[in-house]
């Protein structure tokens, strides 16, 4: 006989629920009699594994260094291109808020006004002859030097990490992709240009958990050959019992950290190197891959999750993933080859002519692909502790079993 399902309520039954300490301390029981998948309890992030997150932070010496070689990468050259946008669209950003820019206009304001009070010049005695009837006093007006400098001229590529922000806009062309943003115009051969392609498109990724959990169930069904024999088969089925997501996207700091990530000696350390090579580098097929990662503590969110969902008596296979989009950032190549192989007729041509078999094998064999240097790191504005005190029950009334 089945076991009855039972559905949400859970709130009237444990109304307190395990603590976060007691989340990540307590030993999870193993699924009943349902076999393992692969991921069991385990988590994934847009295809990466907890251990890929772990490796990919930088550490603070590596910032301090690049953020010193900042300023002198900001001057090292002079504009190539010339095609930069005017000076309000270059410092007035579209990531500064609307408070942002009046409390600066008002602070300006408040330097700029006249100001009540006046300087009394010291008193002359009165020349012979000269009328007895008293002139007005002249004053002086005091005239308040600007405590707010100019903005500097953006001129030169950072070779260290910068934070994205709103002067830092691109002329450079793009089509929008599930993964994110890539480009194929001319102008970012120009490794100024490129920096700057790279910086204003560093915004933050899309993230969602989702949580499920399934059992395996073995099913019989008659099947007929084509002798008309009949027999019965046996065949292993996944039960979803339930699935559930929330969105992690608005606890996602809209500030990327641009690095690169590190590297086999000899090749590009700083972002200027990584920049100026791929400009210079004579490959028809090059690509130039930008990678966001967002740091949060998943190993530990996982076990709590698990643990909250094995507390309401759910003892089948849980799975919890990190998805994320709009992670990548791709510059491919502008030559004549490269656009020859992604043009819609040639890959038309190659399927019916059967040359493709030819064409693409070659192509990846010349391609240089660096998609394992840059890198931007988000962070999260929650904790992993808040984030489960906050939607406990709204997890643990969601779950269902039979």
């Amino acid at each position: 006989m089945a076991r009855p399902h039972h559905t949400s309520g859970f709130s009237d039954v444990y109304p307190s629920p395990p603590s976060y300490e007691e989340a990540l301390t307590s030993a999870l029981q193993p699924p009943a009699s349902a076999p393992s998948l692969p991921h069991d309890d385990g988590f994934s992030v847009g295809g990466f594994t907890g251990s890929d997150f772990a490796g990919e932070d930088c550490d603070d010496l590596t910032i301090d260094r690049d953020m010193d070689e900042e300023r002198d990468y900001e001057e090292s050259r002079p504009l190539k291109m010339g095609r930069i946008p005017d000076a309000k669209a270059q410092y007035t950003g579209y990531g500064s808020t609307t408070n942002d820019i009046k409390q600066k206009e008002n602070a300006r304001a408040g330097h700029e006004q006249e100001p009540s009070w006046t300087v009394v010049p010291p008193s002359i005695p009165e020349a012979e002859g000269s009328s007895s009837r008293a002139e007005p006093v002249p004053t002086a007006t005091l005239q308040p030097i600007p405590v707010v400098p100019p903005p500097p001229i953006f001129a030169g590529v950072p070779s260290s990490p910068g934070l994205m922000n709103s002067q830092d806009i691109s002329i450079a062309g793009y089509t929008r992709t599930k993964s994110g943003v890539e480009s194929y115009d001319e102008v970012l051969q120009d490794p100024y240009q490129l920096y700057r392609f790279f910086v204003a498109h560093n915004d933050r990724p899309t993230m969602k958990v989702v949580i499920t959990g399934h059992h395996m169930e073995r099913r019989s069904a008659n099947e007929t050959d084509s002798n008309g024999n009949t027999k019965v088969t046996t065949n292993s089925v996944k039960v979803v019992d339930f699935e559930m997501e929330f969105d992690l996207t608005q606890y996602i700091n809209p500030g990327g950290l641009l690095y690169v990530s590190s590297s086999k000696p000899g090749e590009p350390t700083t972002l200027k190197e990584v920049m100026e090579e791929h400009a210079e580098d004579e490959n028809a097929f090059k690509e130039l891959h930008l990678i966001k990662n967002i740091k949060w503590e998943y190993k530990d969110l996982t076990k709590a999750i698990s643990h909250a969902i094995r507390s309401v008596r759910y003892h089948h296979t849980i799975t919890v993933d990190y998805l994320t989009g709009n992670d990548r950032i791709i510059v491919r190549s502008s030559s004549p080859a490269a656009k020859f192989m992604r043009s819609n007729w040639t890959k038309a041509f190659c399927v019916v002519t059967c040359l493709g078999i030819v064409f693409y094998p070659a192509r990846a064999l010349i391609k240089r692909v660096r998609d394992k240097s840059l890198k931007s790191q988000f962070q999260m504005t929650i904790s992993a502790r808040d984030f489960y005190n906050s939607h406990y029950w709204a997890i643990v009334n969601q779950v269902q079993y039979v």
